[in-house]
């Protein structure tokens, strides 16, 4: 019985495959399919975006994602983590509208201690709480390391930035951070897509409510989830990325 269901969904997938090659690049690249089928939606085009800024790339999973929807784009993706970045820089050399920066982006120009992870995508400039740490065992700190940090204003106020803007932000616990040092740049953005937490999984990060009331005081609106992390135990909402748009 397993073997038959196991044929059954390789032909789902393959026939998958056939009708929408870009699902068939997105497993082959790392890409994320649910990022995917959120922002190539019609309306979501129909924008016309020119420029991403995807925050807190790891090793390029969203930009892998952002590169297929968005092929015209450009794209800058930003990661701290010497080997993340490696990782992501080399995924995109043969890709000119891709530009990998190894820099964290945060309130303003500095140093900062990163907790890194075992797991990098849950590596913070914060410590880990103990809700992350039951609901998450493998997630465990490796060790501390120096990274060099610049605020989003100061950064991108190097490059030439064309309208209309998306940002991508999931930093793990900084993203009031990102917002106070990109004030400027946000402020050009037509979509946000920020990770937003319901439970304190970093100690001291803000909440679902402080980054919302962010947000609209800025001028964008809420336009809803984008995807939602679980606890694999209770199934409690932990986590969500959030979509905020601001009208022309």
């Amino acid at each position: 019985m397993n073997l038959i269901s196991s044929i059954v969904n390789k032909i789902g997938r393959s026939i998958q495959y056939i009708e929408n090659p870009d699902l068939y690049y997105l497993r082959r690249n790392d890409g994320i399919f649910d990022l995917y089928e959120k922002i190539s939606q019609p309306w979501i085009k129909s924008i016309g975006i020119k420029t991403i800024l995807d925050i807190g790339a790891n090793v390029g999973q969203s930009t892998v994602t952002f590169a297929r929807v968005f092929p015209a784009a450009k794209i800058y993706a930003f990661e701290p983590i010497p080997d993340c970045y490696q990782k992501l820089e080399a995924k995109f050399i043969n890709n000119k509208n891709v530009s990998a920066i190894n820099i964290a982006v945060g309130a303003q120009l500095g140093e900062l201690s990163l907790e890194l992870n075992n797991y990098t995508p849950s590596s913070s400039f914060l410590k880990m709480d103990n809700r992350h740490v039951e609901s998450f065992p493998f997630t465990t700190v490796d060790k501390v390391v120096n990274i060099c940090v610049d605020s989003l204003d100061n950064i991108v106020n190097k490059f030439v930035v064309e309208e209309p803007i998306l940002a991508k932000i999931d930093v793990q616990g900084f993203e009031d951070k990102v917002i106070a040092g990109g004030q400027k740049t946000l402020d050009k953005c037509r979509l946000v897509i920020i990770e937003t937490s319901f439970e304190t999984l970093y100690k001291d990060q803000p909440l679902f409510h402080d980054i919302y009331n962010l947000m609209i005081g800025m001028g964008f609106k809420y336009a809803g989830s984008m995807g939602q992390l679980l606890d694999p135990k209770t199934k409690q909402y932990l986590q969500s990325d959030s979509l905020f748009i601001k009208d022309n």
